[in-house]
């Protein structure tokens, strides 16, 4: 959610500046946005941690998940580069953030339905020819990834909940009935 909220208000506030763009006089309010977002990270790790416990992935997930992350951000950065130089009528940003979430959770095989409806609607989205003659695309295209990323965020957590509960009722079901 925190990463989210600093799409959000990247978009919101047109900060911070893109290509040759001046500083937006409301970059105060990303700044505050940004400091808002670290101590969400912080509350959100503190809580999953005391809470949950923490997980530590082996060091073969980790390697997949640094290279899937480099190459979801350099599809990122590729789609944020061309729509800064091209005049498009799409947005190729937005269209790129959406395909490359799509591929890693795919490939960290924890791709949901709502993670097609939601990532496949910003694709479609950004694919739609309304984003031309904008001076700046990238921006404006920020605030719904900003959105889908809090609802990921938000459904996400949801399963993760659903799925301990079914994973301590088994364990209840076992410590009562004896069965594996």
């Amino acid at each position: 959610m925190p990463t989210g909220l600093i799409f959000l208000a990247a978009g919101l506030t047109d900060t911070p500046p893109i290509g040759d763009e001046p500083v937006s006089g409301s970059a105060p309010w990303f700044v505050l946005a940004l400091v808002v977002g670290a101590v969400g990270y912080y509350v959100v790790n503190r809580y999953y941690v005391t809470t949950f416990g923490r997980v530590e992935p082996s060091r073969r997930t980790l390697v997949r998940i640094a290279v899937l992350t480099l190459a979801c951000a350099s599809i990122m950065c590729v789609g944020i580069t061309l729509d800064i130089r091209l005049d498009l009528p799409v947005s190729l940003f937005g269209a790129a953030f959406g395909v490359a979430l799509l591929l890693y959770y795919r490939l960290l095989n924890v791709l949901r339905p709502y993670h097609l409806v939601l990532l496949g609607g910003l694709t479609v989205l950004a694919l739609a020819p309304v984003w031309g003659g904008l001076d700046d695309k990238v921006s404006p295209v920020m605030i719904p990834i900003g959105l889908v990323t809090i609802v990921i965020g938000l459904l996400d957590h949801r399963d993760l909940l659903a799925s301990l509960r079914r994973a301590r009722s088994a364990r209840v079901d076992e410590d009562a009935h004896g069965r594996p």
